[in-house]
């Protein structure tokens, strides 16, 4: 458990993770499976090569966090992770994805994760207000303004069964 990268928490570098398990992270802010951090003018790379990020939470990010100019390559498998907003994966502030291979699958965006309360819509929520942001956003994954997502092979891809009160998968 920890305030960023429950799991994992890499702060202006590269990582690269290949087969491996990360599960069961708490992260109390972002990334409770991984958290990638970069404020370097430098784009930094993040590779996921096979691998399970599974049963994670986080506020942003359940099962992993990228903030900043980052590179990633995603061929991996997301499961059973847990926000209030990206229940899989939380991109913000520059970060950019290629997804290959690999799965997104049973995450959930909810308003209160760990107990898996959510409001009835994104958007007629009561805590939805001007200065707050609307939570339950992105089963699967969540992107904020700046960030790209391509997919270089979408016949290895999947994602589904995510839940989420606005934009499920």
């Amino acid at each position: 458990k920890a305030l960023n990268g429950g799991g994992v928490c890499v702060k202006n570098g590269a990582v690269t993770i290949a087969n491996g398990l990360i599960q069961g992270n708490i992260a109390t802010q972002m990334g409770g499976g991984l958290y990638v951090f970069n404020d370097e003018a430098e784009e930094k790379e993040a590779l996921f090569s096979g691998g399970t990020f599974s049963n994670n939470r986080a506020i942003f990010g359940g099962g992993a966090c990228m903030n900043g100019k980052i590179a990633l390559s995603m061929a991996a498998t997301f499961e059973d992770n847990e926000a209030y907003n990206g229940g899989a994966i939380y991109m913000l502030n520059g970060a950019n994805m290629t997804f290959g291979a690999g799965l997104l699958r049973y995450n959930s965006a909810v308003y209160d994760y760990g107990t898996g309360t959510t409001p009835s819509t994104a958007l007629g929520a009561s805590h939805a207000v001007a200065d707050n942001p609307i939570y339950g956003v992105g089963g699967g994954i969540f992107m904020d303004l700046n960030t790209k997502l391509a997919f270089s092979d979408p016949n290895k891809l999947g994602i589904y069964d995510n839940t989420a009160s606005f934009a499920a998968d």
